[in-house]
């Protein structure tokens, strides 16, 4: 790639050099690959390149680039998309195309809000089928940046997309009282482009007006699952995993409100849940409706 480098530095000024670069993630070390992305997506000479690859790491730098995904089933069969890094998260490129470039080489993508829900649907995933990873279902953590950043790229991609996400209310931005926004219809509308769920401002936000939320638009919900697989909890993560698993976390959280435990400290808290969970824990959580996507994943 050096002498390649240098002779399309000595006819740069008078010619276009088309590049048509194989795999070249071969025999190249991980950090060697991602200095390769930076110089090929970066370096203005590569205006004209053609690449194919299986690996992440060499994509970490992509930006202004026409992805073509190749998969074979009965046939050969290709989807494409034109992508490019969304101007907020230009400074933060790598962190954005790091998850997105892992998620195009899957068939299934489930797309969660943070690591607690990785850790967790990693462990009922593992216990239903050990292979899932290997029959291309990948697990993808937004951490802040946007569902909508990933759906509909993996959506044009041809990659079937689940979406799990929390029940989340705004607070009013000044100190007058207009209401709790209800911020995960507004998400939902936009992912689906439909207005479908109603945005009037609630004037609580409690768990147990959370709850009476989603019990109003349940039907609506409903139809959103089936149609788009964008699944909103009736609270969150943890109330949901509490209403499935009441008598096992108290039993194994006794000192502490499961709930409240679970949320303090979610990284490190939920790495000692899951290492207590059995068998049967994880086919209760499997099989309800809190999880419903599990199921349909698999």
């Amino acid at each position: 790639y050096s002498i390649f480098d240098l002779l399309a530095n000595e006819v740069a000024e008078n010619k276009i050099i088309i590049f048509l670069i194989e795999e070249p993630e071969n025999h190249l070390h991980k950090s060697m690959q991602i200095a390769l992305s930076k110089i090929l997506f970066n370096d203005k000479k590569y205006t004209y390149l053609f690449i194919s690859t299986h690996s992440p790491y060499i994509l970490y730098e992509m930006d202004f680039v026409n992805l073509i995904r190749i998969y074979n089933k009965t046939k050969l069969n290709t989807a494409s998309s034109l992508y490019e890094v969304p101007i907020e998260y230009h400074q933060q490129k790598k962190r954005l195309n790091k998850n997105l470039a892992e998620a195009i080489f899957s068939d299934k993508v489930l797309l969660v809000e943070g690591i607690s829900e990785v850790l967790l649907f990693e462990k009922i995933l593992n216990t239903i089928n050990s292979f899932y990873e290997a029959n291309g279902i990948y697990i993808l953590p937004i951490n802040g940046i946007g569902f909508e950043n990933y759906y509909k790229i993996l959506k044009t991609l041809n990659i079937k997309c689940f979406i799990k996400t929390d029940n989340d209310l705004r607070s009013p931005k000044s100190n007058t009282k207009t209401g709790y926004s209800v911020l995960s219809f507004f998400r939902i509308n936009k992912l689906i482009n439909e207005n479908l769920l109603p945005l009037k401002k609630i004037s609580t936000n409690t768990l147990s007006r959370k709850k009476t939320l989603y019990e109003d638009n349940k039907e609506i919900l409903d139809q959103i699952r089936n149609k788009h697989n964008i699944f909103l909890s009736e609270i969150d993560l943890e109330n949901d995993l509490y209403e499935v698993l009441k008598d096992s976390l108290k039993k194994y959280f006794p000192k502490n409100d499961p709930v409240k435990y679970l949320q303090k400290s979610k990284h490190y808290n939920m790495v000692e849940l899951i290492e207590r969970l059995t068998i049967e824990d994880c086919m209760k959580v499997y099989n309800h409706y809190n999880f419903a996507f599990l199921k349909e994943l698999i």
